[in-house]
């Protein structure tokens, strides 16, 4: 889609992009999903009738003590433990990948979100090539996502890589039949990926699986970390792959030798121009003809001789085929102290329903891993998309808050890696089987409800096995940190205010995470905060009589006073610290105030915020009667665009003022005993606000984030999230001494501050 439209269209789309945009990174509120069809309820009831039942049970012939919630009566596929092995580096992940296109004889079936276009793919397309030449028989199936592999036109995309193995190959091209008409129109690339994926990983060489979350590109072959489960000489699974692949492709577009893109043969009807209805009915009858055709072959459930069992569980939400979330809802519900849970994600962000589980659940223990702010794909992308990590920054933190002690958040950074990996891995006290769950899903908004998707969940009782899928859970564990309290005041996990406003609750698209901890994360736990920072020396009352005193504020004993024997984990931090400053402000209403700090611009700026909030106003007023205008002829189409890209400016323009003027501290002054302090700082609509706290609840500047930019500092305290804005220029320092002990080092303002002695 080429962007060469007037000023006024271009606005109206930017608008329409960042709203949608908007509801996509916020995690959406659940919305029950349809009742699954006649399969896929009865098929996953089945699967899980056994969760809440805690007993010590067995498995046809093998004993599974402390696993009686397994998959019983699911379709599942046996297979030899000795067979499934688990490849633990992108490296060799890409190794085996030639390795295993050179020996295959019969068939090759890819399904990938898209193949890259670099050196490593090259190398890759040539050896599916030469696998063609040397073997006439050999069936080539590969399924990619339309929209992710012709960015740009076919012409400039990695699309043309694979026209080199046409005709022999069938090159599906997926195409979600969600984004159609208008969204189809407006929306640009890569933003209208938002709207649903072809996102299933599954790589088939003759009878070989590799089960995985990798795309095909060159990140994921060398510093990307993800993961990979071979799984060799399975004929049953790999027939049931096979056919999946098929049905998805077949309702889907073809690469043809002209390089354009048609209707596979046996697609009846247009994925997006088509019925939507109707095509999801195609879509949906066979997908679910491939799943009944596995459950007939899976055979009789009467014995049991390998030790291990893989269960393919689908999640299609555009069509109701919802294994995968029945599944973790089950999951996510039991009442099992022997289990513990480690669950992976490349992108944290739940889906509203897995968010309410997890924060009520009490009974397993459960680590969560997600990539670090540079581990983020989108670390350091170019415009808006650079600004994504810091936005599941947020929403990390927000869902810190609502967790109980029995959840563990762990960043995973490894410095030059970027983390894809997701699953999760299950382990008993009492029982001697393991579990893991491996495939394409990260568990968002995005996989339950739009996406194409396909997980495998394997459950063993063999030791070696057993082993391995633990040492490579420690492997991600160890290059993570646990999260705690502290993590989010690092700079490099500081969110910008524009960010809280797109994100936070009350906007008119703001139905986000917030909303669902408010109503299901109301039941307090302690926060476990290690710090290891220099002990903080206080002079209290006694200042002039030269005595000091010396206090560690990050001992537990400390923390728990400024805490008053509460968490730190509060839902609302705004409202609780607002209460406090009420309750100090009619405590310390007699108080002698002696100013210490002000900020001598502070005039200027509340003049400047007033007049920038009423332009704003002003400007989102006038477009009501301008569109009266408009309707009655009396002006033009362009004056009306005109006038709501200036009210979208004014509007993004005051954002960022926001940033600088909201918050912002006028004076700082304490108390004669230098217990307290009182701090008048600048409000939303540009007039003073006071606010109290105790000295000693004060982050020295130095240990705090940093702020704005290298003038404005955040100034912050140990039992609120809230921020203030700190000016270090244009400022003065009334009372030396008090505001040595206020900030610490005072060198760090400006050489041109004003210092009164």
């Amino acid at each position: 889609m080429q962007w060469s439209a007037s000023p006024h269209v271009i606005s109206v789309r930017v608008i329409i992009i960042a709203l949608l945009w908007t509801l996509e990174l916020s995690v959406v509120p659940y919305v029950m999903l349809k009742n699954p069809r006649e399969y896929n309820k009865t098929c996953v009831m089945i699967l899980m009738d056994e969760m809440e039942n805690i007993k010590v049970s067995s498995m046809d012939e093998a004993n599974y003590d402390g696993f009686d919630w397994l998959l019983e009566n699911a379709p599942y596929v046996e297979v030899d433990p000795e067979k499934i092995k688990i490849i633990e580096t992108p490296a060799e992940f890409y190794e085996k990948l030639l390795c295993l296109i050179r020996v295959a004889k019969e068939r090759i079936v890819i399904s990938t979100l898209y193949l890259g276009s670099g050196s490593y793919e090259e190398a890759l397309v040539n050896e599916l090539k030469r696998a063609l030449e040397m073997n006439s028989n050999l069936k080539m199936n590969i399924l990619l996502d339309c929209l992710r592999c012709t960015r740009g036109g076919i012409e400039n995309s990695s699309v043309l890589l694979l026209k080199r193995l046409l005709p022999r190959a069938s090159m599906y091209l997926f195409h979600t039949p969600s984004l159609r008409g208008l969204k189809k129109m407006v929306l640009p690339e890569k933003v209208n990926e938002v709207i649903g994926l072809q996102h299933m990983k599954l790589l088939l060489f003759d009878n070989h699986i590799i089960l995985t979350g990798a795309n095909l590109s060159s990140i994921y072959f060398t510093n990307r970390v993800d993961r990979y489960i071979l799984i060799e000489n399975c004929p049953q699974l790999a027939d049931f792959v096979d056919s999946l692949v098929e049905s998805v492709g077949s309702c889907s577009f073809m690469l043809n030798m002209r390089g354009t893109i048609s209707l596979a043969k046996r697609c009846d009807i247009h994925p997006f121009k088509g019925s939507l209805e109707a095509y999801k009915n195609m879509l949906y009858s066979r997908v679910i003809s491939t799943l009944n055709a596995f459950s007939k072959e899976s055979g009789s459930r009467s014995s049991f001789v390998a030790g291990t069992r893989i269960y393919p569980l689908l999640q299609m939400g555009i069509v109701s085929i919802n294994q995968e979330f029945e599944f973790l809802k089950n999951l996510l519900t039991m009442k099992n102290h022997e289990l513990s849970l480690t669950l992976s994600s490349g992108y944290f962000n739940f889906t509203d329903c897995y968010t309410d589980l997890v924060a009520n659940q009490n009974s397993l223990e459960m680590d969560i891993v997600f990539g670090s702010p540079q581990a983020n794909g989108f670390y350091q992308a170019s415009g808006l998309f650079g600004f994504i990590p810091l936005m599941y920054v947020y929403i990390s933190h927000l869902f810190y808050k609502i967790i109980g002690r029995n959840i563990r958040l762990f960043e995973y950074n490894k410095p030059g890696w970027s983390y894809h990996a997701k699953g999760l891995w299950i382990d008993s006290k009492q029982s001697s089987l393991s579990a893991t769950m491996i495939g394409s899903s990260n568990f968002g908004y995005r996989s339950v409800h739009r996406d194409l998707e396909a997980q495998f969940f394997i459950i063993t009782d063999n030791e070696k096995l057993k082993v391995s899928l633990q040492e490579e859970r420690l492997r991600i564990l160890n290059c993570a940190t646990k999260v705690d309290a502290t993590v989010f005041l690092r700079r490099d996990h500081f969110v910008p205010l524009w960010i809280h406003m797109v994100l936070l609750q009350g906007l008119v698209f703001g139905r986000v995470l917030m909303e669902a901890m408010a109503r299901n994360g109301a039941a307090p736990a302690a926060t476990n905060v290690h710090l290891f920072h220099r002990n903080r020396t206080q002079r209290r009352g006694m200042m002039h009589h030269g005595f000091k005193h010396t206090t560690n504020p990050y001992e537990s004993s400390e923390l728990l006073q400024r805490l008053e024997r509460c968490s730190a984990r509060h839902l609302s931090s705004r409202t609780t610290a607002l209460s406090s400053s009420k309750s100090l402000k009619e405590l310390l209403k007699d108080e002698v105030w002696i100013p210490v700090y002000r900020f001598r611009g502070i005039h200027y700026s509340a003049v400047a915020a007033k007049m920038k909030l009423a332009l704003t106003v002003s400007s989102i007023a006038l477009i009501p009667y301008k569109c009266w205008q408009y309707l009655d002829d009396a002006v033009s189409i362009n004056h009306l665009a005109s006038i709501s890209a200036f009210a979208s400016f004014t509007t993004l323009a005051f954002i960022f003022f926001c940033r600088f003027f909201s918050g912002l501290i006028g004076v700082i002054s304490m108390n004669e005993t230098n217990e307290y302090i009182r701090i008048g700082y600048l409000s939303f609509w540009g007039s003073r606000l006071n606010k109290y706290m105790k000295l000693e609840d004060v982050i020295p500047l130095n240990e705090s984030s940093t702020g704005i930019n290298s003038k404005i500092v955040r100034f912050r305290q140990y039992s609120s999230n809230e921020v203030l804005n700190l000016s270090l220029f244009n400022a003065e320092l009334l009372d030396q001494e008090r505001a040595t002990i206020l900030f610490g080092d005072t060198s760090i303002f400006s050489s041109s501050v004003k210092k009164v002695e």
